[in-house]
Parts: C-alpha cells; sequence; structure tokens
C-alpha cells in the first residue's frame, strides 16, 4: 500500500515539471534550461544506473562511427595542441538576426561541469559544454577565437536499420560565446552558422569534423556520409572571419580547400596556418622519394584568396607541444603551425614506434 509519500514523487519521465516550475517561484533568472537539464540528469545518474550504463555504450558506438566515418582525417588541432585536444539550407535570416545582438549573457559563470559535459581549456581557463546522456562528446568542438570561444555541440544521432550507420537528425550549428561565459549554452550565446543537414542527397548528411581557431581566422572542417552505405566523401576545409561574425555581417564558411579520398592511400598530408602573413600551407609529403614522387607544396593566401605552388623543402619541429613547420618563399624562411594532418600513413607510422 503507498502512501502520501509515494503519490508526491514527481517522475524524471515527466517532463510537465518543466511547464509547472515555470509557474511558482522558481521562474527566476537562475532557473535556467540548462539547469533544468542539469537537474534531471542528476537524477537519471542517481536513480537510473541501468539506463546509464546503456546510453554509454552507445557513445561508444557514435564515437565508432566518428572513427570510421573519418577515412581521410587524423585531426591534430592548432590550438588543441597546446590545450590537450589532440583530438536543406542554412537558416539565413536567423543567423543574420541573432549575429547582431549582443551576448545575451548576464555575465560570467563559474566552471561547473556536468556527468555529461564536453570539456575545453583556452588559455588556462576551463570551459564546458552541457550535453544530453545520449551525445557524443567527441563530435562536440571549440575553439578560441579573438571574438570570443566558438563551438559546435553534437547533434542528436539516429541508426540507420539496415546499415547501422548513424547519421545527425539536426544539423550542425556554430555558436559564439564570451570568453567570460564559462558554460557554452546556445541560451547564453550567439548562432553565427547552420550547415544544411543534407549534403546533395536525402541519405546523404553533413558532419562537421574539427574547428580550428587562430585569432580572427577559424578553419572548419566537413565531411559527408550516406545512411545507406560507407562512402568515403571528400574532405572540405573553409574559412570563417570572425571580424565579419562580430560586426553583425551575414557569414557563411568560405570552402578553399577539397581533397580527394581516393588518394587516402598515396599521401601523407598535412595543413599549416602562417599567421604572419595569413596564408594557409599545404603539404602532400611523398611516402618515397624517388624520381617524380616529390613533396607538394602549396600556398593560399586569405587576402588575394588564390593558391600557387611552391617549389620549397619543407621541415618539422616541436616546439613544447605545438607542431612547426618551415618554408621557403622568394628565397626567405617562413613558419606556419601544423592543426591538421590528413591521410592513413600518419597511423601507420605512428603505429611503428
Amino acid at each position: 500500500m503507498k502512501n502520501k509519500a509515494d503519490k508526491e514523487i514527481v517522475k524524471i519521465e515527466d517532463t510537465n515539471w518543466y511547464s509547472v516550475a515555470g509557474k511558482n517561484p522558481l521562474r527566476e533568472q537562475g532557473f535556467t534550461p540548462e539547469l533544468m537539464l542539469r537537474i534531471e540528469q542528476a537524477a537519471v545518474h542517481r536513480h537510473l544506473r541501468y539506463s546509464i550504463k546503456f546510453k554509454l555504450g552507445k557513445r561508444r558506438v557514435l564515437t565508432g562511427l566518428a572513427a570510421a566515418l573519418l577515412v581521410i582525417l587524423l585531426v591534430w588541432p592548432n590550438i588543441g595542441l597546446k590545450q590537450k585536444d589532440l583530438n536543406a539550407e542554412s537558416a539565413i535570416k536567423t543567423q543574420s538576426a541573432s549575429a547582431s545582438q549582443p551576448f545575451p549573457s548576464p555575465g560570467a559563470t563559474k566552471y561547473l561541469p556536468t556527468f555529461s559535459s564536453a570539456d575545453f581549456e583556452f588559455n588556462g581557463i576551463n570551459y564546458f559544454m552541457t550535453l544530453p546522456l545520449d551525445r557524443d562528446k567527441n563530435a562536440s568542438y571549440a575553439a578560441d577565437t579573438s571574438e570570443g570561444i566558438l563551438w559546435s555541440p553534437a547533434p542528436p544521432m539516429k541508426k540507420n536499420q539496415k546499415t547501422k550507420l548513424l547519421y545527425p537528425t539536426e544539423p550542425y550549428t556554430l555558436y559564439l560565446s564570451s570568453k567570460e561565459q564559462t558554460e557554452l549554452s546556445p541560451y547564453s550565446a550567439r548562432r553565427v552558422y547552420t550547415f544544411p543537414l543534407y549534403a546533395g542527397g536525402a541519405q546523404v548528411y553533413n558532419f562537421l569534423i574539427g574547428i580550428y581557431g587562430f585569432g580572427e581566422h577559424v578553419f572548419l572542417a566537413t565531411g559527408a556520409q550516406n545512411a545507406n552505405e560507407l562512402t568515403a566523401f571528400p574532405l572540405k576545409v573553409s574559412v570563417l572571419n570572425m571580424k565579419q561574425v562580430a560586426s553583425g555581417e551575414t557569414v557563411k564558411p568560405r570552402e578553399f580547400l577539397t581533397l580527394d579520398p581516393s588518394l587516402n592511400d598515396q599521401i601523407k598530408s598535412f595543413l599549416a596556418f602562417d599567421q604572419q602573413h595569413e596564408s594557409i600551407l599545404i603539404v602532400d609529403l611523398a611516402i618515397e622519394q624517388s624520381g617524380n614522387n616529390k613533396d607538394r607544396v602549396r600556398l593560399y593566401d586569405l587576402k588575394s584568396q588564390t593558391m600557387r605552388e611552391l617549389d620549397s623543402a619543407i621541415e618539422i619541429e616541436k616546439e613544447g607541444s605545438v607542431a612547426i613547420t618551415s618554408y621557403k618563399l622568394d628565397g626567405v624562411k617562413r613558419t606556419a603551425e601544423i592543426f591538421m594532418k590528413i591521410g592513413w600513413q600518419w597511423y601507420a607510422d605512428e603505429a611503428e614506434h
């Protein structure tokens, strides 16, 4: 026989308590959607351990998909090396309106990560991104920029019952948060850009692979996957100007490089940013130096938006936890910071050591 206390217990599954809470004195500035999510997650973590174990297993599946999906990419973030992170149409009207608005954040927040949060560190400051329990932390990205923290949370995924491949049911979205706001939340951030959900077909979906920040320049790596079959699609790299974002302009990442996945087994490549000259160095290292099989070196100028071939030797060295490459242009030595590795040969080399 249930007593009166049992009858008053509120079930976690009953989310009607959100609307009820909004009608009482709890409806204050501190009672945010993030807080509701954390309260619910804390209750789930405490009372539904079996459910948590199942969802953690699901997260491993998501991580496995990411490894299978990114068949041509070994992520090596530029700032990430310093911060221990080695790892339809866009809604233009919405983006334009929100980008011109100031940060809605009421002020700085404390670092209060939750059980399912994705954590980041920039310049000694810890940031966290609260996620639902069924999201993959490793598919959430953030980068330090001149205008704040640019970030993207992992979208919800669904499994194709025939191929068992996962695909996003919502598009990836970029947000900009103030550097003083340590909780990366869409409720205290500006929406910058939303990627199209589909990539040229009803069952081909866009995936965000990485975000790399260098001051006012941010580089984005994206790929695609067919939910009906495991297919290698080109890796695309684009750039976003954060000064334009801060000015309230309607922004869209500008694509400047597309990499052919069929060359994955034949190349060992990397991208590096020369911040002093605002140029991107694109290097295809010859696995075996012989005959016509030589390194290919290209330089993309962000200002002129032009690409040129260079006849230059390449040297790579480590400066602390950062990889620096040197090259020559018109006889003058320059340096650039490596932020992305491409090609399976990088894995093979690491396996030998």
